[in-house]
């Protein structure tokens, strides 16, 4: 199935790495185009050195593989600032905006269509 919709060109992306089923062993099995780091895995990096590392380094496995990556939950200037250094593709989380209905979308952002 997963194919079928790659051919037709749907990305795929591994929600919540780094937890429960997401894991080292799903990311082939499942061959999904974007991995997100879940945020829980995000604020252990951000508080120890040795997982900082760890993720340091998935990021590079997952480039490695040519996915995408996306660093999930990031809330403040600091935590943005040391994950930037990771290299991720995607940041997102509170810091740019808390979930929003599309208007509210549109109207943050200015799109008129």
């Amino acid at each position: 199935m997963w194919e079928s919709f790659k051919k037709i060109g749907v990305c795929i992306a591994m929600d919540d790495f780094g937890t429960g089923y997401s894991n080292l062993k799903n990311i082939g099995r499942l061959s999904s185009n974007t991995v997100k780091i879940d945020r829980s895995f995000t604020m252990q990096a951000l508080k120890n050195e040795y997982e900082h590392k760890l993720l340091d380094h998935i990021i590079d496995m997952i480039h490695s593989l040519n996915l995408k990556v996306v660093i999930e939950g990031i809330e403040t200037k600091e935590e943005l600032e040391s994950i930037t250094k990771m290299k991720p593709d995607y940041i997102q989380g509170y810091y740019y905006s808390k979930p929003c209905s599309a208007e509210q979308f549109k109207e943050k952002y200015g799109i008129t269509k």
